[in-house]
């Protein structure tokens, strides 16, 4: 099996593999990130994907062009696409994320130490998503894939590569397990419904919503996880009319869920999705996941002594944070500490210490 070398090419690969089209934003000329040789590469191969068997389209867009206005057409169109950038993307787009944020996308974000740009984008709608080894960045993207499509909404995936730039190559992983959480088949009718929504920054009223069946007994059993497949969605306003202010999104063609599971149907209920939808998804997820590698992942994870007194949360590079500690010169408060046995650090961070 192939090794992977860097987050960056984990990263392509996954979002070359579950993509009909990606968006690969380039700082300035002549630069780029980890993920665009692998892009490059894979385009100029052709090689097929599971989502477009002969390979998604990749296109190359400057950051200075509001590249995520390009994402809107092929969305509409009922294909599924991913963005490859740099958090500095994001502020440009505030005016529309709002809008993204309601399309099956997943954008695959570099940051450095300083997180401000996704703090400044945290309440547009999105489902943020962290990685920080290249093992993690791997399982993370697929999750950010599987995710977008079985929920409908979007989701950023961010990560630092200096974190990982001394991790291990890993082993790529095998495309049944892609294909068993994507379900490329199952949502193929689906993704050919198109949105009729025009305009770019009115809110047109489009909003993810899940499907759940019921059983012959009247009672509801789970979701689109494990009972339908795609996504349906509400248009609250009238067609033609714009809804200026409103924080309702928009909506396209009702969708018809397929049933995929054994139980008997009674009726289909469809709702907005909740942030419990979410997480109950995200979590069904891993659980394939860990079924699958052995790999445990959780939305929020304690790694530690079960009588800590105290605890600091760090939203940034932890990267930055362990060097810290590591380079503390003696006149330091914390000089003194051993991180191993007077304060158990998350798995995360003590591998960078030891």
């Amino acid at each position: 099996m192939a090794s992977v070398a860097s987050a960056g090419e984990a990263v392509a690969r996954i979002a070359y593999l579950s993509s009909d089209v990606i968006l690969a934003v380039q700082p300035a000329p002549g630069s780029y990130h980890d993920f665009s040789d692998p892009l490059r590469s894979y385009a100029a191969r052709r090689k097929p994907g599971l989502i477009a068997k002969d390979g998604p389209e990749v296109l190359t867009l400057r950051h200075n062009v509001d590249p995520l206005l390009s994402a809107f057409q092929p969305l509409r169109s009922g294909k599924l696409l991913s963005v490859t950038a740099s958090s500095s993307v994001l502020l440009t787009s505030i005016p529309h994320l709002y809008k993204l944020a309601q399309y099956p996308i997943v954008l695959h974000i570099v940051v450095g130490s300083d997180f401000s740009d996704l703090t400044a984008v945290r309440q547009s709608g999105f489902i943020f998503l962290h990685s920080e080894t290249i093992q993690e960045a791997q399982d993370v993207a697929i999750s950010a894939h599987a995710l977008a499509i079985k929920i409908g909404k979007g989701v950023i995936h961010f990560f630092d590569p200096a974190n990982s730039a001394a991790d291990d190559p890993i082993s790529a992983e095998g495309r049944e397990l892609l294909k068993a959480l994507l379900d490329p088949d199952a949502n193929l009718s689906n993704r050919r419904k198109q949105d009729e929504s025009v305009a770019l920054y009115v809110d047109e009223g489009r909003r993810a919503k899940i499907t759940e069946a019921s059983g012959e007994d009247g009672k509801f059993h789970g979701n689109s996880m494990t009972l339908v497949t795609g996504q349906s969605f509400e248009n609250t306003s009238t067609k033609g009319a714009s809804s200026i202010g409103s924080s309702v999104r928009g909506s396209s063609a009702d969708s018809r869920p397929t049933v995929t599971s054994a139980t008997s149907v009674g009726s289909l209920n469809t709702r907005l999705v909740t942030s419990d939808d979410i997480l109950d998804t995200i979590n069904a997820v891993w659980s394939q996941i860990k079924l699958a590698t052995g790999r445990s992942y959780h939305a929020f994870e304690y790694s530690g002594p079960s009588d800590a007194q105290s605890a600091l949360f760090l939203f940034g590079s932890t990267g930055l944070f362990v060097d810290e500690l590591r380079e503390a010169k003696p006149s330091d408060g914390f000089a003194s500490l051993d991180s191993e046995k007077d304060y158990q650090v998350g798995s995360r961070v003590t591998r960078r210490l030891n």
